[in-house]
């Protein structure tokens, strides 16, 4: 098999992971979900989905590199990953929603800008003899 072909087939590949990993996100949704509970009660913030898909890759790591491959713990990690896949997109459509609904709130908000006004300038003083005459010294050093 060539480069060419080893990377169509890669590509052929990940078309049937990200469909598989549809079908399992829609069966899972359909256990989960109900009208009490949705994905933002699952995950309420960004900290439950670095948790879960920390713990999916520790798990990842500890099954690729513990022996000899076998049957089951490669479907085991195929499913590891699977989830990852799903979790990692759960992240990505709540990042979404939370930057629509910001794009949302600032479409109806209209945001003044204070413009800053030129500063005059400032008038010189002019030094004169005058000035300069009128500085008692006596402070300094005694005498005038």
């Amino acid at each position: 098999m060539t480069n060419k072909e080893e990377v169509k087939q890669l590509y052929v590949l990940i078309k049937q992971c990200m469909s598989e990993c549809a079908t399992i996100r829609n069966q899972r949704g359909k256990e989960y979900n109900n009208d009490d509970y949705s994905l933002l009660t699952y995950f309420p913030n960004w900290r439950d989905y670095q948790q879960i898909m920390r713990m999916k890759l520790l798990r990842f790591s500890s099954l690729a590199f513990k022996g000899d491959p076998t049957t089951k713990r490669i479907d085991t990690i195929k499913d590891t990953l699977i989830d990852l896949i799903n979790y990692a997109s759960f992240a990505h459509a709540t990042l979404c929603l939370q930057e629509e609904k910001e794009k949302a709130f600032f479409a109806h908000v209209e945001i003044k800008v204070p413009v800053k006004k030129k500063a005059k300038k400032a008038k010189k003083i002019k030094k004169t003899k005058t000035n300069r005459r009128n500085i008692n010294f006596t402070s300094f050093s005694g005498r005038k």
